[in-house]
């Protein structure tokens, strides 16, 4: 007789999830190509590395992150060698959408305790958490967190069904345990930043309710299952980086493991995190209100500043019932907001960086319903979760500044490359301060070596004297790439004009002024407006800032030239000539030039 109850919660969830699937996938198409900082730096770059065996050949072209765990990577790398540009963000986007099925089903589990919940309210709360600033910020893009987070969040789910079902298969319990840590660990693997939830998920099985020997056993299986599972996904990775360069994490924590090629030290980004105690205990007002704090963009959730506050009562009306009652069971929602906190904390300490807490920041419409249900009545917070996340929702997207996406174009990626003499004994140094550019790189000759003397790397005496070894070993033609000047409100201008030009609203006069308000209210459309032109559609307009505040076009060659002044080398700034490269259809153009030894 369960059998057709269960079939209808089968198929409620299959369709839940392709529903999600082409939602979250069609957004994603519309938002636009990923041009982000980290795929142009290293998410293009480190993959077609790996699969060239580039590690003995290049030093480190990405910077520092040249040397990230490229697993996560490889499906990006590969759709986008095999199919249309469009797709690659479809796929993507469908996949982080699935980010909103697995918080779906863990809210229906949550909230169908006792009580009947309609399909709505589930649903509701996994598309409110998933349509965050931050999310949308990374949706259909190469971003690890928001695509290493469903492994996450589905080891969270199987913890709060393993809950429910204890009481009847208590001495079966063993295959949860291995199931949550093969994911949580491939889940750090593929993206280390994970490791809060990691140990969070630790407290999780200390909190079922089994017998003390039993949670050891659990908790010694999951971490066993977890490590196999890391070793997997990134320890054989860890190892080459380890036999290269004597340090599995390289450059990261050199100051442990002092590998020559690199300073030591830590390579922690200092920027962010609470100062004081005070700030520390009341961090999730700045999230809210400072989101510059964790964030590199403007990129709002004040939902962090109402879960907090609504967080604290709940937890003082817990204690105080709990007191009262000497009621002691755990419940699913018992171990979400475990997993929550224990996460947090980790989190704050370690890293504060805004998008390492997506997985919690999806939860945040869940939390807050949650909170609320403890101390008022259930309708009164549903309305008012539902209300409270529209608001922050609305509010986040309009002032928040996700930066530019470019229009899909043909290919991915299109880069005219120079002519290079005798590509195999040819040297090309990167003197591009700490801009992206390595995603050209799959673009030039594959035998040629690419040495970057710029950027975030830490290098030491001992890195800049084997890029000098390279070149001199080699004994071909050194040249060097920089970057060229961009400016960002005409490239945002540009891109939106060719959204507008595949669009049947630009036809209309009226639909014209109405996006014109709506853009011209966000940060990252203020400087652009929209003009019904006499050619019967709507265009976009960069406000003249004058020439003043555009970057002077030699400045790149002036900063390449100090940076290859530092190793000995300088450039022969008569041969650098610019060359156009494409991101869909962001122009992205780049300049090559020779360079010769200085003499000493």
């Amino acid at each position: 007789m369960p059998t057709k109850p269960m079939n209808r919660t089968r198929h409620t969830a299959v369709a839940v999830a392709a529903t999600l699937f082409l939602l979250y996938g069609a957004f994603a198409v519309f938002l636009g190509q990923d041009t982000s900082w980290d795929t142009l730096n290293y998410h293009v770059y480190n993959p077609y590395a790996f699969l060239t065996g580039r590690l003995s050949l290049d030093l480190a072209p990405a910077q520092l992150q040249s040397y990230f765990n490229p697993v996560l990577d490889l499906p990006v790398y590969w759709l986008t060698q095999h199919v249309r540009p469009w797709l690659v963000g479809f796929w993507l986007g469908g996949f982080q959408g699935l980010n909103a099925l697995l918080i779906f089903l863990i809210a229906r589990l949550l909230l169908s305790s006792g009580e009947k919940v309609p399909l709505w309210t589930p649903l509701g709360l996994a598309c409110l958490g998933c349509l965050n600033a931050s999310f949308v910020a990374q949706l259909g893009t190469a971003a690890g967190d928001s695509s290493s987070s469903p492994f996450v969040l589905l080891a969270l789910y199987l913890a709060c069904l393993w809950h429910t079902a204890l009481p009847q298969h208590q001495a079966r319990s063993a295959p949860w345990a291995v199931w949550i840590g093969l994911l949580m660990g491939l889940a750090v693997g593929l993206k280390l930043t994970n490791a809060p939830f990691g140990l969070a998920m630790v407290l999780v099985l200390a909190v079922l309710p089994m017998h003390p020997a039993n949670k050891v056993r659990q908790i010694f299986l999951y971490g066993l299952a977890a490590l196999c599972s890391f070793a997997i996904s990134a320890g054989w990775w860890f190892y080459l980086v380890w036999i290269k360069f004597g340090n599995p994490l390289f450059p990261q924590f050199n100051r442990l493991f002092k590998s020559d090629l690199a300073a030591a030290t830590s390579v922690i980004d200092t920027r962010w995190g609470p100062v004081t105690t005070l700030e520390a205990l009341a961090w999730p007002f700045w999230m809210s209100l400072r989101p510059w704090r964790i964030h590199d963009a403007l990129l709002y959730n004040h939902l962090w500043l109402l879960v907090f506050i609504v967080g604290v009562l709940a937890l003082a009306s817990h204690l105080w019932r709990r007191r009262q009652s000497q009621n002691t069971n755990t419940t699913p929602a018992l171990l979400v907001l475990v997993f929550v906190a224990s996460g947090y904390v980790v989190w704050l300490k370690v890293f504060s960086i805004g998008r390492y807490m997506t997985v919690v920041e999806m939860l945040l419409p869940l939390l807050l319903l949650l909170g609320l249900k403890s101390i008022i009545w259930p309708k009164p917070s549903l309305i008012l979760t539902f209300t409270l996340s529209f608001l922050s929702l609305i509010l986040g997207l309009k002032h928040s500044n996700f930066g530019v996406r470019a229009a899909w174009a043909q290919q991915s990626y299109v880069v005219t490359v120079p002519t290079i003499q005798n590509p195999a004994s040819a040297t090309i140094l990167i003197a591009a301060g700490g801009e992206p550019i390595s995603w050209l790189l799959p673009h030039f000759p594959s035998q040629t070596a690419v040495l970057r003397v710029s950027g975030n790397f830490p290098r030491s005496n001992v890195y800049d004297q084997m890029v000098r070894q390279t070149v001199a070993t080699r004994a071909g033609q050194v040249y060097a790439i920089l970057p060229t000047a961009v400016d960002w409100t005409a490239t945002r201008a540009t891109q939106l004009n060719a959204r507008l030009a595949a669009s049947n609203l630009a036809q209309h006069p009226a639909a014209c002024k109405l996006m014109g308000q709506l853009i011209h209210s966000t940060p990252r459309y203020r400087e652009i407006q929209l003009l019904y032109g006499v050619d019967g559609r709507c265009h976009a307009q960069a406000e003249d800032r004058g020439a003043s505040l555009l970057h002077n076009p030699n400045d790149q060659i002036d900063q390449g030239t100090q940076e290859l002044a530092d190793i000995g080398y300088r450039l022969a700034k008569k041969t650098c000539h610019s060359y156009p490269a494409f991101v869909g259809q962001m122009s992205l153009p780049y300049q090559f030039c020779n360079i010769e030894k200085i003499d000493s």
